[in-house]
């Protein structure tokens, strides 16, 4: 690499203050002014928020595991301790370990700290005051704000969990990005969260003591924790919809075909916006993981052929050091390096990804699950700052194979990659050059657009619950996007997010200049199909008519068009059925 490894660790080193040896400080006190409620470890004590005509008590940085530390690093994460008092729970814990801040300035800098496994809970001030407070007599609490055990005949609101985004590498549940204001507003209770990230969350050893997939992990913990104390904050759990974007759209994908969640009511329907765990940038080969493991390994110095003295090496070493090397390990692949994987069995481990994610979806796993599928009409064009950061095009030129999607790469015959790869040139490169422009098109088709297309098409197949699909177009008047200094053509990635959760970083756009603006419109016609499909299962509701927007039929492969907060049902147009055939043939065989 023409990058040098010693610039972009100093560059990682000022991004983050890792800390690992102690769990981060948290705070407490015997009594609690504002919103309390009671978790099943302890009272928690949050804030009342509001924005514009809406009220809402929020509760943030709640841990929801065990820190998970030294001989817990890797390993499945653990019942958190309970604690007595009020927890504060007014500010966000530090985020995950990470190297790359990919939302720039959308996201406030943070302290980084292993002991990050933090949850979030916002929930419209009227549903939290309909639950009575189960906390015992010398507990003084100021009603009506307070929450507990104990309930009056009320079923609580939509839940709605939701997975960030962020290549498995980066990104947290914070309001910087993920403001739960519009959604309070439509009556629904929000929920973010933490995940470990990286290697610390995706490193894979294929052994019991690191056996791969901690975040997908935690995540299950958290859909845990919500199902045994969304209620205590007027949540109805029997209601809950998963949600995430990008990578958070592939984790919760996963989630629906883990035998984990199977019959086990820790969520209802899903949406997924682009990310999708068939077909994707999801590389979950065990052959991938264990090359990237192997190069992970040697950059340690830590000898890989012991798996017991490596667990011991990587349990012991400083946060630091795995952070370091993991950024320069981000540098040379130039993307994401660790993917959830698909697990072999091991003993006392508790298996979330036992196939292949195609596989699965074959079966008919999570096939019960409505779900509502998006993807962006320009999705590559808001990772046109890092590609030129780290010269995508001289990688590319180097390692041509990164041009094949992961399910082809890792599972087509060996013999076969060539054909297929020349495939690809041919179809995207014509002129023999690759240029970062065309490269775009690629990631933005090979991605996002056909595996949404894919798994609607399998969901018709299948026969099982309805699956909507849509493609965001809009462009907006004001975009916090472009806050981070960067122009864009078309609607990119996470900008269809920016209209379901408010920005409260730096790139915010004031609510003066979005009042009566085509945005402000905007946000509230994606929040009413967001929440009208929480509660009914349909993005139309019953208000409507269901052919405003019906799901994925036989022979009719039909999406929304959301360029403007209308209903717009569209065909597949003839370059996107020759990209999906394309795709299709490249797969075929693999």
């Amino acid at each position: 690499m023409a990058r040098s490894f010693a610039s972009l660790a100093a560059v990682a080193c000022v991004l983050a203050g890792v800390t690992s040896s102690l769990a981060a400080p948290r705070s407490f006190s015997d009594s609690c002014g504002d919103v309390a409620a009671r978790t099943d470890a302890g009272l928690v004590c949050g804030r009342r928020r509001a924005h514009q005509y809406s009220l809402y008590a929020s509760f943030r940085g709640i841990p929801y595991a065990k820190p998970p530390l030294n001989e817990l690093r890797f390993q499945a994460p653990q019942p958190v301790e309970p604690w007595k008092d009020y927890l504060n729970a007014t500010v966000e814990g530090p985020i995950c370990p990470q190297q790359t801040i990919f939302y720039g300035p959308l996201m406030e800098p943070r302290g980084m700290d292993e002991d990050c496994l933090t949850i979030n809970v916002h929930t419209p001030m009227d549903a939290f005051i309909e639950v009575q407070d189960a906390a015992p007599p010398e507990v003084d609490l100021v009603p009506p704000y307070r929450a507990g055990e104990v309930r009056r005949n009320f079923t609580g609101v939509p839940i709605v969990v939701w997975i960030h985004g962020g290549g498995f590498g980066f990104g947290s549940g914070d309001s910087d990005v993920y403001g739960p204001e519009y959604l309070v507003a439509k009556g629904v209770m929000v929920v973010t969260f933490n995940y470990r990230l990286g290697a610390l969350g995706f490193l894979s050893l294929n052994t019991s003591a690191v056996p791969g997939n901690a975040g997908l992990r935690d995540m299950l913990a958290a859909l845990r924790w919500v199902r045994r104390n969304g209620a205590r904050f007027g949540g109805d759990v029997g209601q809950v919809t998963l949600a995430g974007h990008s990578a958070g759209a592939a984790a919760a994908h996963l989630l629906t075909l883990a035998p984990a969640t199977q019959g086990m009511e820790l969520f209802h329907k899903a949406v997924l916006m682009s990310g999708a765990a068939a077909r994707g940038f999801v590389a979950s080969s065990p052959v991938y993981a264990a090359f990237a493991a192997e190069t992970f390994l040697q950059m340690l110095g830590v000898n890989g052929s012991d798996p017991e003295q490596a667990r011991r090496e990587l349990q012991a070493a400083p946060a630091e050091r795995l952070h370091d090397v993991a950024a320069l390990l981000q540098d040379l692949f130039g993307l994401s390096v660790f993917y959830p994987v698909v697990e072999a069995p091991h003993a006392g481990v508790e298996p979330v990804l036992d196939d292949d994610p195609e596989a699965l979806v074959s079966k008919g796993r999570g096939s019960d699950i409505p779900l509502m599928i998006g993807f962006t009409e320009n999705e590559w064009e808001s990772f046109r700052p890092r590609f030129v950061e780290i010269s995508i095009v001289d990688i590319l030129q180097m390692k041509e194979e990164v041009l094949l999607p992961p399910g082809v790469l890792y599972k087509s015959d060996p013999k076969d990659l060539k054909s297929k790869l020349d495939l690809v040139k041919a179809r995207y490169f014509p002129n023999n050059e690759t240029t970062l422009d065309e490269f775009g098109t690629l990631l933005t088709e090979s991605y996002f657009q056909y595996p949404a297309l894919f798994t609607a098409q399998r969901r018709l197949a299948l026969g099982g619950a309805p699956a909507f699909l849509y493609q965001f177009s809009y462009r907006g008047e004001h975009r916090a996007i472009e806050n981070q200094g960067f122009q864009y053509g078309g609607a990119v990635h996470l900008e269809d997010v920016l209209y379901v959760f408010k920005v409260n970083s730096k790139a915010q756009i004031p609510d003066e200049k979005l009042q009566d603006s085509t945005d402000s419109k905007m946000q509230h016609w994606m929040t009413m199909l967001f929440t009208d499909f929480m509660r009914t299962g349909s993005p139309v509701g019953a208000d409507r008519s269901p052919d405003a927007w019906p799901p994925v039929r036989a022979g009719d492969l039909r999406y929304q068009d959301i360029r403007a907060p209308e209903l717009r049902m569209l065909n597949l147009t003839a370059a996107q059925r020759e990209m999906v055939q394309f795709y299709e043939n490249l797969y075929s065989n693999s």
